[in-house]
């Protein structure tokens, strides 16, 4: 195996142990949460910055 797929089995590893140990609806809203804020940073960006005058 190839160090990069040690590295993204580790990640899932670990995202899998969180997700068990908090609960499957905090780990949905969590991830939700994580989707909207990297749209919004996406979408929203130019209209903060006129907003903010940078």
């Amino acid at each position: 195996m190839n160090w990069i797929d040690w590295v993204l089995l580790a990640a899932i590893a670990l995202a899998a142990f969180k997700g068990w140990s908090r609960g499957f609806i905090v780990e949905v809203g969590s991830l939700v949460a994580l989707v909207a804020g990297v749209w919004a940073g996406i979408h929203l960006s130019d209209q903060v910055v006129d907003w903010l005058g940078l």
